[in-house]
């Protein structure tokens, strides 16, 4: 066996002399920039599929947090190797393969779909993929390696890997990068609301199933019939707004309007518009004023993850966004780094929800669950499901079964709230939007209709002393949800708004407005019955 030495250990520099190798000597000569464009690449890739949806903050620090990476990984290289050029290459495999480990459990879905039975676990992935990432380290630094050929593939790959989200971002916007930045639509002002501090204070419970439909879609699109729940929440004092509709199908602009109290204007802004909208909510900065305490089990949108005004914050994410997040999942880091998934998310809330219900007051509690939009990661009995039994199923069945355990979970929620507060308690349930997929087999609806889906949710009113039946309607949207609490129980003058529907013509792939291009809104009785998707429709 040939055991000659391989010039990737430095100790190498002192076990004798090793004939020099020419195509090693003129790689010396030829620049590696490859490592700096492939850390860039994972982040860019990112942000071109909604350059308007991330914002410059985040997009910066984390090509910094990427750079910086790549840094050390070289650094470390370059003691591992006698050549600048092999330790590059090693840096730049090592980048690769770090974020392309998350790319692999992707694969399970399309395995599914061809009914394969592989199940893909970090158990069984992570050792293929460190013996992958080793392997290529140790290949790059066997003698007879053509650095200077190895390098220069590098370098073009490493180009077009920057280029390509480069070039995507510029299409999207038409050339007008700056465009990005955007400037603030003008939102109509509140003003100054006066709240009157009766005692005792009721606590205020804003529970949002984000995805959750109203009876009419979930009984066309899903064949769902939902009365059971709806009369179990009227027998429990609860009023119904049968005829209740988003303002924005759209989680940001939805909560930013709800939690203002206000519409947003005539046009979509820039994402931290709406970021600042949320993070200093109108809502809680009016509770507060009263002595309320501020208790934020916050979602995974962009602001509302968690709130400065908050006394305590349920934290899901070390990472400070979505886009981080989405990030961080590309990398075997996801494990620590990463946010819980939907299901535990769902599940500590309710935990949580149920401890403070048995809490002494004043308290708003603001609980957001992302569980009736894809991924399906549980059963109707709330067990967690693997992605290839979730594809097995398809999107009307999962939605069905994650609807049904959410049901038993928010009547147990509500009948403790009830219980420990003795009725004297504020309790809405409101979705931010309804569902963003299309049950199977109803694929070429009009582009009205398919904004009509998205806008019709549940909302349901619980309100102390009597109060719901008087002041509920049976249109109450969002933007008059929060209203019509502080007028009912904190004598505010707050008039009710007209319950409109606003849309726009652009969105992403999943059906979200492109921030910041100054779209205009648009009330969906307005608009024309053509057939055409949502998705990236306008772009």
């Amino acid at each position: 066996m040939n055991r000659a030495p391989l010039e990737s250990l430095s100790t190498m520099r002192y076990m004798g002399r090793v004939e020099p190798d020419p195509s090693r000597e003129s790689a010396s000569r030829f620049p590696a920039f490859h490592p700096l464009l492939l850390a860039m690449f994972p982040p860019l890739t990112l942000y071109a599929q909604n350059p308007g949806g991330v914002q410059w903050w985040e997009l910066l620090a984390a090509v910094g947090a990427t750079l910086l990476g790549a840094g050390l990984v070289y650094a470390v290289a370059r003691r591992l190797y006698v050549s600048q050029q092999a330790a590059a290459l090693a840096t730049s495999w090592t980048i690769l393969l770090v974020f392309g480990y998350g790319l692999i459990f992707h694969l399970e879905g399309l395995l599914a779909d061809w009914d394969l039975p592989l199940l893909l676990t970090p158990r069984t992935v992570l050792p293929l993929w460190g013996g992958v990432l080793v392997f290529g380290l140790w290949s790059v630094g066997r003698k007879g390696v053509n650095l200077r050929v190895g390098t220069q593939c590098a370098n073009v790959f490493g180009v077009c890997a920057v280029v390509g989200p480069a070039a995507l971002v510029l299409f999207d916007t038409g050339g007008d990068v700056s465009s990005l930045l955007g400037n603030d639509v003008e939102i109509e002002s509140v003003g100054p609301i006066d709240l009157e501090s009766a005692q005792p204070l009721p606590d205020v419970y804003y529970l949002v199933i984000s995805g959750y439909a109203d009876s009419e879609t979930l009984s066309e699109e899903f064949r769902i019939d939902n009365r059971e729940f709806l009369e179990g929440l009227k027998r429990r004092g609860f009023a119904v707004a049968e005829q209740s509709q988003t303002n924005y199908p759209s989680p940001e602009l939805s909560m930013a309007s709800a939690l203002n109290l206000c519409y947003l204007g005539e046009t979509i802004g820039p994402k931290s518009q709406y970021y600042d909208l949320l993070q200093q909510n109108r809502m809680a900065r009016e509770l507060k004023s009263l002595g309320y305490r501020y208790y934020h089990l916050g979602g995974p949108i962009d602001g509302l993850r968690t709130s400065p005004l908050a006394d305590e914050n349920y934290r899901f994410s070390r990472m400070p966004s979505n886009y981080t997040d989405r990030l961080i999942e590309l990398t075997p880091l996801a494990a620590w780094l990463g946010s819980k998934s939907r299901r535990v998310q769902m599940q500590e809330k309710f935990d949580r929800l149920d401890l403070l219900a048995k809490q002494n007051g004043p308290k708003f509690v603001l609980m957001y669950i992302a569980a009736l939009q894809p991924p399906w990661t549980f059963d109707a009995q709330g067990n967690a499901i693997s992605p290839r039994t979730a594809g097995e199923r398809g999107d009307a069945e999962s939605y069905s079964q994650q609807l049904s355990y959410l049901n038993r979970r928010l009547r147990h929620a509500i009948d403790d709230i009830l219980e420990y507060t003795k009725g004297d308690a504020v309790i809405l349930l409101q979705a931010d939007e309804g569902p963003r997929l299309i049950a199977e087999g109803n694929d070429q609806q009009s582009r009205r209709a398919e904004w009509e889906r998205r806008c019709g949710v549940l909302t349901a009113v619980y309100l102390p002393d009597g109060k719901t039946r008087r002041g509920v309607a049976a249109s109450l949207s969002p933007v008059n949800t929060l209203r019509l609490v502080l007028h009912e129980c904190f004598g505010a003058k707050l008039p009710r708004l007209a319950d409109d529907s606003y849309v726009w013509q652009g969105s992403d792939a999943d059906g979200a407005p492109l921030f910041g291009r100054r779209l205009p809104l648009t009330e969906v009785d307005q608009m024309e019955a053509t057939t055409a998707g949502l998705s990236g429709e306008g772009r």
